[in-house]
């Protein structure tokens, strides 16, 4: 994957980078079902952490609050596709 390795050969230069995602997402929700999905999303994040959830190593809080920020828009988007 191109795009993957970019990302490493950033990391490792140590620079900001910045990288679109593109994800397909139901057109639709039905009434009620938001929580329901970002709950999904939120648990298959959440099993690939490899350290425990509610301890953010020291350093680390600033890729923390980027990660927020990120969760916050698939959040607007989310509540954009579910039907009121």
């Amino acid at each position: 994957m191109k795009s993957a390795g970019l990302w490493k050969q950033c990391m490792r230069l140590k620079r900001v980078c910045a990288m679109k995602i593109e994800i397909e997402m139901p057109d639709e929700l039905p009434h009620g079902h938001g929580a329901s999905f970002k709950k999904g999303i939120a648990d298959a994040i959440l099993e690939s952490a490899k350290t425990e959830l509610a301890h953010t190593p020291e350093g680390h809080e600033d890729s923390r609050k980027k990660g927020l920020t990120v969760g916050e828009e698939i959040v607007k988007i989310v509540s954009g596709i579910v039907k009121p």
